[in-house]
């Protein structure tokens, strides 16, 4: 089933920004040696249609990331022939008026947008990405060490929330963690004795990881821990805060986490700005004769 989640459509948009300017930059790259050669950027003409070398990069942005990790020029006269074959197609259905149909229209209508979009957004968020903003980024992850805390801790996997809580009172009896774990965890971890090794934040499902993160050292939990495995009983063997980064180090990912915010939030400003009308799908599918999701 699939489910819509607006965090991977601001990813998606994210990454269509991402593909775009990297598009854009490897474009200025090629055009300003073009220009220092004194070369006109054109690079093909089909029955008095120019192809230009702006037209083979976007050309490029489809190609898989395995050839596009390739030299330009050594597959550029191969991409060229396949752009050359576009062009010739789309100047026969320009003769059939294939343009004017709305089917095609809206279809044409909606690249522009994207490719708008992603303009935009390429524009914004290298306007809006600051030196000063990535460092205060970059000390606020220093500051925040429960952020970097990882754990080191084990646990037995049961079916049944029964069997987790005759687990916590033999535990509590004096038996052994690795022992029970090994002798009845259902988990893949079960014949190492549970031993999940060190782990941090966003690595595990979240019940487990809420569970796991407020226990202490060598504590081990007294209620069953249900995610979609099962009923979990989770010991904590050790707690350590690891060095900090560098800046530079994390220059990167700093980059990344600050455009996606950035154009998420711009995208809820624009959102709370517009003045938005829509059909809903209970409005939608009798219009198409299609049922409608409960």
């Amino acid at each position: 089933m699939f489910v819509f989640s607006f965090n991977m459509y601001v990813f998606r948009i994210f990454w269509f920004t991402f593909s775009f300017a990297f598009s854009f930059l490897l474009f200025s790259i090629l055009f300003l040696k073009a220009t220092q050669a004194q070369n006109i950027p054109i690079v093909a003409n089909v029955n008095n249609e120019d192809i230009s070398l702006e037209t083979m990069i976007h050309a490029m942005n489809e190609l898989p990331p395995e050839i596009q990790s390739q030299p330009f020029m050594s597959y550029y006269e191969d991409l060229l022939e396949r752009v050359i074959d576009i062009k010739l197609f789309a100047q026969e259905g320009k003769k059939m008026k294939l343009d004017e149909e709305p089917s095609v229209r809206a279809a044409i209508d909606f690249v522009i947008e994207k490719v708008l979009m992603q303009a935009f957004l390429s524009k914004y968020v290298q306007e809006n990405i600051k030196e000063e903003n990535l460092k205060a980024s970059y000390n606020n992850f220093i500051a925040d060490e429960t952020s970097r805390e990882e754990i080191k801790a084990s646990h037995i996997l049961m079916d049944t929330e029964s069997e987790a809580i005759d687990v916590i009172n033999m535990l509590n009896d004096g038996d052994d963690f690795a022992e029970l774990a090994k002798n009845k965890s259902t988990g893949p971890s079960g014949p190492s004795g549970g031993d999940l090794g060190w782990f941090k934040r966003g690595q595990m499902v979240p019940p487990f990881e809420k569970a796991a993160f407020s226990l202490n050292k060598n504590e081990i939990s007294q209620r069953p821990v249900q995610t979609q495995f099962g009923w979990h009983v989770i010991k904590i063997f050790d707690k350590r805060i690891p060095e900090a980064p560098s800046y530079e180090s994390m220059k990167s990912k700093l980059i990344q986490d600050l455009e996606r915010k950035i154009v998420s939030k711009k995208i809820q400003d624009l959102r709370n700005d517009a003045l938005i009308e829509k059909l809903s799908s209970s409005e939608l599918g009798p219009l198409l004769n299609l049922p409608v999701s409960q």
